[in-house]
């Protein structure tokens, strides 16, 4: 029995002992288990939550424009919703409508076109590789080695470059795989995501009402204060990154399209997609220019071989004829859109959709990125940069004043 004050200070009456949940650290430790546990339990189905999730963020996101709505509009807060809900659907669908298919398209045009694509490279790099064995190996169809002369000539001169051309053509077709993939989850993944935002943006302040039960009043206002600056940081980031990705998707797929830039809608919807994490939209630009320099090698090789076969059936000399050669001006073209891309998006609209709500510099936007990424993958790489903003914003909060009074005390 303890006398006089408990653990946490408090007054106890005579002849009574603490509960073990009145001790403060034993509650911490049971919260933060509770968060552990909802966090993995997230994780373990994330494929079913991922749209839940999606629509929870977009509530969070649409939320001043529904209490524009209700406020100005005299909008019951479920109708508000609902006109929100159906106008997003509708401009995402017929979005969907026509890019679909064209995507879908392109998708079979790459997967068909990647042997080529590896043959011509190869060639031209001087290797003799044979894309199609390599296919028929990965997918199973058959297990006969490579020719003993190709083999003998890999073995000796490059078997490095020929181990690297064939990760690169399992990677390419892995993710050529993972994009079709997408492309049939996404309908469904649509229509659970838009309930999902229905509710979440009809009930939103009632969610957010039930978690004010859990602030303490003795640091209410303080609380409140911090959240405050992390909510206008957490919604400028995200509305933010959600337009330039937009953007940079719609400026991409039509400067490319415009230059003939293969494969563009599915290379300009991947970067606009990519951009939502920074820097990580120049993975696109490196594929866009990759794959315009892979299509001209085979277009050459194409008309060339057309060339030469023309020459030999009216017996011409071959060194008559007049090659084509590459064209450099198909990696240039690529390069500019990409880079005007690139100014219109951090010169005109970044500074106007999001400014600097996150207050973080380069160097720390840039590490946050890539520990995010080494932590938990693409999702980690998406949310470090509110989270790191929100560690900011706790330390100058709460951190560094408890620090400062401890350093003055001493």
């Amino acid at each position: 029995m303890i006398k006089g004050l408990d653990i946490n200070n408090h007054p106890l009456q005579s002849g009574t002992d603490p509960h073990l949940w009145d001790i403060r650290w034993v509650r911490d430790l049971a919260y933060l288990a509770v968060v552990m546990v909802l966090l993995l339990a997230l994780y373990k189905t994330r494929s079913v939550m991922a749209p839940v999730l999606i629509g929870m963020v977009l509530a969070y996101v649409v939320d001043p424009l529904a209490k524009w709505g209700h406020r100005c509009c005299k909008l019951p807060r479920w109708l508000t919703a609902g006109i929100i809900t159906v106008t997003i659907l509708l401009v995402f669908g017929s979005v969907l409508l026509w890019a679909v298919p064209r995507v879908n398209t392109q998708i079979k045009d790459l997967a068909d076109m990647v042997p080529t694509y590896i043959e011509a490279t190869s060639k031209r790099i001087g290797l003799e590789v044979d894309s199609r064995q390599f296919q028929e190996q990965i997918s199973g169809l058959t297990l006969d080695p490579i020719a003993p002369t190709a083999a003998s000539t890999i073995r000796e001169y490059a078997g490095p470059i020929s181990a690297a051309v064939r990760y690169m053509y399992v990677f390419a077709f892995g993710l050529i795989g993972s994009a079709a993939s997408v492309i049939t989850y996404v309908p469904l993944a649509t229509v659970i995501t838009g309930f999902c935002f229905f509710f979440f943006t009809w009930h939103w302040p009632a969610i957010i009402g039930w978690f004010d039960q859990f602030i303490p009043h003795s640091s209410r206002t303080k609380t409140l204060n911090i959240l405050k600056q992390m909510d206008k940081t957490i919604a400028g980031f995200i509305r933010g990154r959600l337009i330039q990705a937009a953007v940079m998707g719609a400026v991409l797929s039509v400067g490319w399209s415009f230059w003939d830039v293969p494969y563009w809608l599915l290379l300009g919807l991947g970067c606009g997609l990519l951009n939502l994490v920074p820097f990580l939209a120049v993975i696109g630009w490196i594929l866009a220019v990759g794959l315009a320099g892979a299509d001209e090698l085979a277009s050459i090789a194409t008309q060339n071989a057309q060339h030469l076969a023309e020459a030999q059936s009216r017996g011409l000399e071959i060194s008559t004829i007049t090659l084509e050669t590459f064209r450099w001006m198909a990696l240039v073209w690529p390069t500019v859109v990409y880079l005007l891309a690139q100014l219109l998006d951090s010169w005109a609209v970044e500074p106007i959709v999001q400014g600097r709500v996150t207050n973080l510099d380069p160097l720390t936007v840039l590490l946050s990125v890539l520990v995010g990424g080494a932590l938990a993958g693409l999702l980690g790489m998406v949310l470090a940069i509110p989270i790191a903003a929100c560690i900011k914003i706790l330390s100058q909060e709460v951190l560094v004043p408890r620090l400062r009074e401890y350093a003055a005390a001493r």
